[in-house]
């Protein structure tokens, strides 16, 4: 009988088994991390109500309203309005003078909004602090930034009013001239009086037009915060690699004035539509509803869980942490080292017995590497070389003054095919000089260095480096113990165990750079994505299979993707770029 030329034939049944195993662990990732939909029309006085909270950004964000102008007072007058009519106890602080901070010097005048919600306590209590500021750049009317915020925190002044009282006062507190600096929680921090009564703060920025509010950012010694979060959070959304790294970034919000006064904080955002993010298109027209219900339902969340928590003492040793299918999985970070070092331990015996069984052999671990490495190398330079082409014909022109470009993701996805092609490549050369478990144990000898660097400088990155090992080390250890260890490596549910840690741990870092870095920044994924290829290589093996095919329809692909974003340069309408700050302002 004739076999039917189907992409099942053509590919073979277990090479597509596990590019649709992958595929799908790749579509659950990105669902869970998805935020929910907009609680809309008749929703109960206790829920957030994405509905009630746009009708304050229809009010705060009608034209831009940086500091000092009397946009940004019309804003604050109605936030003032908007607490008394709640019945909270409301106070403006204004400060008029010189200031000098790391980011500003010279005089200004800034008024912060404080609106109290009065808790049970009998006043001994530390003051929970939810933040926000009011104040817009002069190129946007802010309605993300930070319209979005400023709304869920009103709106969650609302539900909290119609309920029972919490044990510890409430502080709404609407800072001034963040976008200048921070200047409205440098003036707030310089009281005493604040210094020492509130306990932790709660801070809410926007960093773009859509996605999952996440909570990006800890004081250290964040334990207690961690477990307290993963108890409360609706739907968490964080990692502390993410946490770790934009520790060490030069990227500030009003967190990192309380911070540095030594008082705990969480920090939450949202980063997707970077495009919009303080342009004219941050307007009303452009906030997302499922974002803003994200936010919305953080800002309640934490609101109802810390307004009854005892806020006395919240530290305690770091935390690793990180989404896992809508859960958190979180760990002491002092586990970090003794984890590490207890799997160096496994990864040498593992060597040594296979290379006692004739399995691995110098030779053939330097070639793995050599693979990885040309991998690398390759790909970055034909990944920079396609990126300056796709610059220089169209996608320069599609580039803000704020550094976003639009359909940057498409351009992303194409490095990492690109890696996978030539990745393809390189495996078909190397196949018959090193075996799958050399390839492996080289590609856990990369992640485990990693590991070792991440675990002294990054810690809360360890755990994307550490989980792989583990499970590799399983299975690594166990098919050690059988006749035929490679015939045990490649099988499909092998492969697909080899697979899980790797694509589900690396694709919400991968999502996260991909809208949060530039094209050109976004070429240094070629380099996790060659390691991780290293470590599942069985997969590669089955691809080199069916390498014409593959590459048919990679290719295919990737002309699509820059094909998509070739047409969105030229024909999809209403996508302004603004391309010099200078200009707007003046206009």
């Amino acid at each position: 009988m004739e076999k039917k030329n189907s992409i099942r034939t053509v590919l073979g049944r277990k090479t597509l088994t596990i590019l649709l195993y992958i595929f799908s662990l790749i579509f659950l990732s990105l669902v869970v991390e998805s935020p929910p939909d907009p609680q809309v029309g008749k929703v109960p006085v206790n829920e957030f109500s994405a509905d009630r909270a746009m009708k304050h950004i229809n009010q705060i964000a009608e034209k831009p309203h940086p500091t000092g102008t009397r946009e940004n007072e019309k804003v604050r007058q109605y936030i003032v309005g908007e607490l008394d009519t709640l019945g909270l106890k409301t106070k403006v602080e204004t400060y008029d003078g010189f200031l000098k901070t790391e980011y500003f010097k010279g005089n200004i005048q800034l008024s912060n909004v404080i609106g109290i919600l009065e808790g049970t306590g009998e006043g001994k209590e530390k003051i929970l602090m939810v933040s926000a500021h009011y104040d817009s750049v002069p190129t946007a009317p802010g309605a993300n930034d930070n319209g979005v915020s400023v709304a869920s925190l009103l709106e969650t002044a609302r539900v909290l009013k119609s309920e029972a009282p919490l044990k510890n006062d409430i502080w709404f507190v609407f800072t001034d001239a963040e976008e200048p600096g921070m200047l409205g929680a440098e003036v707030f921090w310089k009281s005493k009086q604040h210094r020492e009564n509130i306990g932790l703060v709660i801070n809410f920025e926007a960093r773009g037009s859509k996605g999952a509010s996440m909570m990006y950012q800890t004081s250290n010694e964040n334990g207690v915060l961690i477990r307290e979060f993963a108890k409360s959070a609706p739907k968490p959304s964080a990692n502390s690699f993410m946490g770790d790294l934009y520790n060490i970034l030069p990227n500030d919000t009003d967190l990192t004035v309380s911070m540095r006064e030594g008082i705990p904080g969480l920090n939450f955002a949202y980063i997707d539509g970077w495009e919009a993010y303080h342009t004219p298109m941050d307007s009303v027209e452009n906030v997302n509803g499922s974002s803003l219900q994200s936010q919305g339902d953080n800002v309640l969340s934490m609101s109802k869980h810390f307004g009854s928590s005892d806020l006395s003492n919240l530290r305690s040793t770091n935390e690793v942490y990180f989404n896992f299918f809508g859960i958190l999985i979180h760990y002491s970070e002092a586990l970090v080292i003794p984890l590490t070092l207890l799997l160096g331990a496994i990864f040498s015996f593992l060597c040594f017995y296979s290379g006692r069984k004739g399995l691995i052999s110098v030779k053939g671990i330097s070639l793995s590497l050599l693979s990885v490495g040309l991998t690398i190398i390759i790909s970055a330079v034909v990944s920079l070389i396609l990126c300056k082409v796709i610059f220089f014909i169209w996608a320069d022109r599609m580039t803000l003054f704020n550094g976003a470009t639009y359909d940057s993701m498409l351009y992303a996805i194409s490095f990492l095919i690109i890696t996978l092609i030539v990745n393809v490549f390189i495996s078909k050369y190397f196949r018959f000089k090193v075996t799958e478990i050399e390839t492996v144990m080289s590609g856990m000898s990369l992640f485990y260095v990693l590991l070792l660097i991440v675990t002294f400088y990054l810690p809360g990155a360890s755990y994307l480096f550490a989980f792989p090992l583990i499970v590799h080390s399983i299975i690594i250890g166990f098919s050690l113990t059988r006749k035929n260890p490679i015939k045990i490596v490649n099988r499909t549910i092998t492969i697909m165990l080899f697979a899980f840690f790797p694509v589900v741990l690396f694709t919400d870092v991968f999502h996260l750079l991909f809208i949060g870095l530039s094209p050109y920044l976004n070429i240094s994924g070629v380099v996790l994505m060659s390691l991780i290829l290293a470590i599942i290589e069985p997969i590669k093996s089955k691809l080199s299979d069916h390498r014409r095919i593959f590459n048919t329809i990679a290719v295919t692909i990737i002309l699509v993707l820059l094909g998509t974003g070739w047409v969105n340069s030229n024909w999809t309408p209403n996508r302004p770029v603004y391309q010099d700050e200078n200009i707007i302002l003046k206009e």
